[in-house]
């Protein structure tokens, strides 16, 4: 079956995809993780990958490479034994880039925002178009139903993530990633674990457009002057997108409504079409509009543009519609960034404008879990009717003068309340939500084991056994 490749962390939403396509690719793969939950495990499932749950020294036999996952701690025993052992250790992104991007044209998305769904709607583009793209995204894009695509063909559309490559090797992920055109959508401040200000993560980005070449192209939100101050070190030809004025490619006399968005296109005052998108909010309009501009760059046409929009099902976990019972609607969503959290509940107050939004936070990521964004936290709620702050995302890992404080955050919000176990969240939720109402579960993790618990408790409401 050609080389054994075992990798620490499998059940990542990178690493699964890896996973697979090194499997299709013909290498022999195993490997571990602390735990296995949707999506990534069924993807895994899917392509006959079977996976040890637990880190333990038993799981690593003496494969030819390691892949050792972002999320692997320090103490990680799987990785030091495969150091004792002098075992070849690379990370997720150093292997993709080496086993899967040296002969392909590769079409990085980046950016702290929209990376994920901008990914998917390019690689739905692609796919419509007759491109035939290989893909790797952070997220599961529900028309291909899976993180990942491998083909033979020319372009590769890979999410770009610049978060560090591993505990042992600081490098950004998208430094790996070798683009022939790259797009970055926004910078804002994020992984304050491992970038103290907003100039570390600016280099971090500016690392990225260096690797293009010349004959490469940028494309970048014209929205965000820390983008253009970035992209402003580019050898190759940049070209903008967004809303502002002086952008290439402008959106104009945007239509938000409960269905969608629709919006005229200029690129330099020339007309170029009218778009629609099933997809909610202003920031989606900007997705939308990324999107464009990087195929227009590959010259394809509007129509296989809308053909691709229109038939478009969203991401997984980016304000997915998970059930609609007793006529309450569940949706999960990854928003964890301030600007994350304001902009997706402004969109869902454009779609369900008459109905109460109740909104389940849960500080996950390195960044959320710290005080650093918590008066940021505080204001960017405010769309939704009432707020449920979740216990911090294993705590034992913070400093207590560094972590953030459920409790006192809510005491800084209007509406809004600290529920300690996810047992008392399912509780008020069922006496507090009526018919018509939203409940969107904000977080990067699992929730489906919370709102299944909700689904089935309004299931037994509406048979009448309560």
């Amino acid at each position: 079956m050609g080389k054994w490749v075992h990798i620490i962390g499998i059940c990542g939403s990178g690493t699964s995809g890896l996973a697979c396509m090194l499997k299709e690719k013909g290498f022999k793969v195993t490997g571990s993780d602390s735990s296995f939950y949707p999506p990534a495990n069924l993807i895994l499932e899917k392509a006959g990958i079977i996976g040890m749950e637990g880190y333990k020294d038993s799981n690593i036999g003496t494969p030819d490479l390691v892949i050792e996952a972002t999320a692997c701690g320090k103490d990680n025993p799987e990785v030091n034994l495969a150091k004792e052992k002098g075992l070849k250790i690379i990370s997720f992104p150093e292997a993709l880039g080496e086993i899967f991007l040296k002969d392909v044209s590769s079409i990085v998305i980046a950016g702290t925002h929209g990376k994920t769904t901008i990914s998917s709607l390019l690689a739905w583009i692609l796919e419509n178009a007759g491109f035939d793209p290989s893909f790797l995204i952070g997220g599961v894009p529900i028309n291909f139903g899976t993180n990942y695509k491998l083909c033979t063909t020319k372009y590769f559309v890979i999410e770009g993530d610049e978060y560090i490559s591993s505990r042992d090797n600081p490098t950004p992920k998208f430094c790996y990633y070798q683009p022939k055109i790259a797009l970055i959508s926004n910078i804002e401040l994020d992984h304050i674990d491992t970038y103290g200000n907003l100039e570390d993560i600016k280099s971090a980005f500016r690392h990225l457009v260096d690797l293009i070449p010349k004959n490469g192209s940028l494309i970048v939100g014209a929205d965000n002057q820390h983008v253009l101050d970035v992209a402003k070190g580019a050898r190759c030809q940049v070209t903008t997108y967004g809303i502002s004025e002086d952008s290439d490619w402008k959106a104009t006399h945007i239509q938000l409504s409960e269905t969608g968005a629709c919006f005229e296109v200029i690129n330099r005052d020339k007309p170029t079409g009218r778009f629609s998108t099933k997809l909610a909010g202003m920031h989606n309009v900007k997705n939308a509009l990324g999107a464009i501009a990087v195929a227009k760059t590959l010259s394809i046409s509007n129509m296989d543009i809308q053909k691709a929009f229109d038939s478009f099902k969203g991401t997984k976990k980016r304000l997915e519609v998970i059930e609609v019972v007793n006529e309450v609607t569940i949706i999960d969503d990854y928003a964890h960034h301030p600007t994350e959290v304001k902009e997706t509940l402004s969109a869902l107050k454009t779609r369900y404008p008459n109905n109460r939004i109740f909104c389940v936070f849960e500080p996950r990521t390195h960044s959320s879990r710290r005080r650093r964004f918590m008066a940021e936290y505080a204001s960017s709620f405010l769309e939704a009717t009432e707020v449920i702050i979740t216990p911090v995302y294993k705590p034992q890992d913070l400093d207590k003068e560094d972590m953030l404080d459920p409790e006192e955050l809510v005491k800084m919000m209007k509406n809004a309340q600290y529920i300690p176990s996810m047992d008392g969240i399912i509780d008020y939720l069922l006496k507090g939500l009526s018919k018509g109402d939203v409940v969107v579960f904000m977080s990067p993790g699992d929730f489906s084991r919370t709102y299944n618990k909700l689904i089935k408790g309004f299931c037994t409401i509406e048979n009448g056994d309560l």
